[in-house]
């Protein structure tokens, strides 16, 4: 379990009265299933967060009336519909100005890939819109047609549009440009993604949309998720071996595309893969060096930027032959 969840309450009835969310510490022997979201932040303006000042009073309660944002709100709403009891928000559950903040920054891959499912606002510019979004009427006028049966009853079926894909509808928008969210969604097992234009459930067999489209596991749009399958297959830690070669390979994709991404903190860069890092080391047994694999090094450090001037910030992250030296 995390060090901290939201109990997400529940609602009236069964004469029991209604119970509001609360900031729950974990070391009280909580445990049980939870949900984590996945979200982007926006400027903050619309980002409740948990700090050294609030912390007690989110321990009594989370008051939802005093909450500006839709996202989070919606996202207690939909854990609770799930019969989850317990909700990890990274803004509400990580106390932003504590001392242990970057102990758990650290652990956000291992919370969002042990997470019963991860709620995706997929489709949110930022934590005021919600996951719950306006569809584009276009796509939902369905045409019914009706089957008389052989024993006189009429059937009625609708036909629509198909209002997408998840590379149409959550690929190319706000959500998918942030880097902290490449690790979360790739190590979550399951996301439900609210999109723009319809759900979608996403796992390691497939991808499911609400207009009942099935992709099979293998879609190529999915980048890294194959090969870190393989990698939690492995039975045997050989950091030098075929498979492992394979995930080191892959590793110089993602960071490829993780770097053209958007990080609000240049310095959360590799604390931000830190989840994924840790998968490989544990199933391989490789060696991670700052942002690098020992024994792919001679090919990892063949990088090079394409398009952008880097600089090297006073204090770098990590030595100057490392990506993650650099910031821009």
């Amino acid at each position: 379990m995390p060090t901290y969840v939201i109990d997400v309450g529940r609602a009236a009835g069964n004469n029991l009265p209604e119970q509001g969310p609360q900031l729950l510490h974990t070391k009280n022997g909580i445990s049980g299933q939870y949900a984590a979201l996945s979200h982007v932040w926006g400027n903050g303006q619309y980002t409740v967060q948990t700090t050294m000042n609030n912390v007690i009073h989110m321990q009594q309660n989370i008051d939802l009336h005093s909450i500006e944002s839709t996202t989070l709100n919606d996202a207690m709403s939909i854990t609770r519909s799930l019969g989850i009891p317990y909700l990890w928000i990274d803004s509400l559950c990580i106390i932003q100005d504590g001392p242990g903040y970057d102990a758990e920054c650290a652990r956000m891959g291992q919370i969002y890939e042990n997470a019963a499912v991860v709620i995706a606002a997929t489709g949110a510019a930022n934590d005021h819109v919600g996951c719950y979004l306006s569809r584009s009427k276009s796509k939902q006028k369905p045409v019914q047609f009706t089957n008389r049966n052989e024993d006189g009853s009429a059937s009625h079926y609708y036909i629509t549009v198909q209002a997408g894909s998840l590379a149409q509808d959550a690929d190319a928008g706000i959500w998918a440009s942030r880097s902290w969210l490449l690790e979360e969604r790739i190590l979550a097992r399951r996301t439900l993604h609210f999109a723009r234009e319809q759900l979608y459930w996403e796992c390691a067999s497939m991808t499911r949309s609400e207009d009942g489209v099935v992709v099979p596991k293998g879609n190529p749009k999915r980048l890294f998720y194959g090969s870190l399958d393989q990698v939690k297959l492995l039975k045997t830690k050989d950091p030098a071996g075929q498979d492992a070669m394979l995930c080191y390979q892959r590793w110089c994709l993602l960071v490829a595309e993780f770097t053209q991404r958007t990080l609000s903190n240049a310095n959360d860069k590799l604390d931000a893969l830190a989840g994924i890092a840790t998968e490989i080391t544990n199933r391989t047994g490789g060696t991670y060096l700052a942002g690098h694999w020992q024994d792919y090094l001679q090919i990892g450090l063949l990088w090079q930027a394409k398009s952008v001037r880097l600089q090297i910030p006073d204090n770098p992250l990590a030595p100057t032959w490392s990506w993650a030296s650099r910031h821009g």
